[in-house]
């Protein structure tokens, strides 16, 4: 089985591989049609049991799958719907029995679940990390690539992804993860009060950079303590992203 050790770079983990190539032929090729995915930031990997013809006796296949998310709420049932479904496709198509168990954990204790099961020698089969983990567990050779599955798969395209979000997966040349779950977080909100009072259409928000610095200006009244734009700022990842990417879609840089 694809048993990913998740590691830190210091010397409490378990300093060891426990992937192992012929489960790569197996159990990770399910996970790509599952939406269960594996490794990386969402990871994932390519298909097997589409290239390979039905088996004579039905096999037994059991899998472990950990998913991590932001808010565990809906999205537990939303997986093991969608774990339903492939086992009745994989049993009526393909006479395989597979059993997929998943488990949701909240962000902030995901890793340390991670480490604790590897630790213990009971890693999840599959399972989505995120991204900015990728290129030090496929350094410290936690992970395998996934190149000659990826190069194998008919569903697997590299053009169907966004640059940024695949290239996230690509260490020393060797891909190591499927982009899974990688979306837009900033989303803008408005006064609507605020916007009528400043003689601006309360049902149309800026459309463009443009606007929203122009509709910032009008808002603003410096007098009243009242500022036309603001962003949602704190300690830790999501400031950096929001921040970073009004940076960056503006041609700018964090550093000179």
């Amino acid at each position: 089985m694809i048993c990913i050790t998740y590691g830190m770079s210091d010397n409490s983990i378990v300093n060891k591989k426990m992937t192992r190539r012929e489960a790569l032929s197996t159990t990770a090729k399910i996970a790509i049609a599952t939406g269960v995915a594996a490794i990386a930031a969402g990871g994932g990997v390519a298909t097997y049991f589409s290239l390979q013809p039905p088996a004579p006796t039905r096999q037994e296949i059991m899998i472990s799958s950990w998913r991590m998310v932001q808010s565990a709420k809906n999205v537990l049932y939303a997986q093991q719907a969608a774990n339903t479904l492939f086992e009745k496709e994989m049993r009526d198509k393909r006479n395989i029995n597979v059993k997929i168990e998943t488990k949701v954990f909240e962000y902030p204790v995901y890793r340390t679940s991670l480490l604790t099961a590897v630790q213990a020698g009971n890693p999840p089969t599959v399972s989505t990390i995120d991204q900015i983990w990728s290129a030090e567990f496929a350094t410290a050779g936690y992970i395998e690539p996934l190149d000659d599955l990826i190069a194998s798969s008919p569903e697997i395209k590299k053009d169907d992804f966004f640059e940024g979000a695949w290239n996230s997966n690509v260490v020393n040349g060797k891909t190591y993860g499927i982009p899974f779950d990688v979306d837009v977080w900033e989303e803008l909100y408005y006064n609507k009060d605020m916007f009528e009072k400043a003689g601006l259409d309360p049902n149309r928000p800026p459309e463009t950079w443009d606007e929203l610095l122009e509709f910032g200006k009008i808002l603003t009244d410096p007098s009243k303590g009242q500022w036309g734009l603001g962003l949602i700022a704190g300690k830790g990842e999501f400031s950096t992203c929001i921040f970073d990417s009004f940076i960056f879609t503006n041609g700018g840089d964090v550093v000179d």
